[in-house]
């Protein structure tokens, strides 16, 4: 059975992984999560998306069950945001 880990992407391009709400799937892949999108900074390479472009909710696979894919994982972010942000990547 599939982990994935939540990430929330804002309207500015801000991503936010959500490691306390990892969870199992039966579904291979969830069919509402069709966007992918290469991240880095991330403990997950890729987070696949609801929605293209803008804000959304996305799931990234944990491929395998390291410390830093299940618990808060701080990436680099502009000065002034929220921690557990960082920009999208384009």
């Amino acid at each position: 059975m599939p982990k994935y880990v939540p990430y929330v992407r804002t309207a500015e391009g801000y991503i936010e992984r959500i490691s306390y709400a990892i969870f199992n799937s039966s579904d291979e892949h969830p069919p509402l999560y069709i966007h992918e999108q290469p991240v880095s900074g991330w403990p997950e390479s890729r987070v696949f998306w609801a929605h293209e472009t803008g804000p959304s909710v996305g799931i990234a696979p944990i491929l395998s069950c390291t410390p830093d894919a299940e618990r808060d994982v701080t990436s680099p972010s502009p000065a002034g945001s929220a921690p557990l942000l960082s920009p999208a990547l384009d």
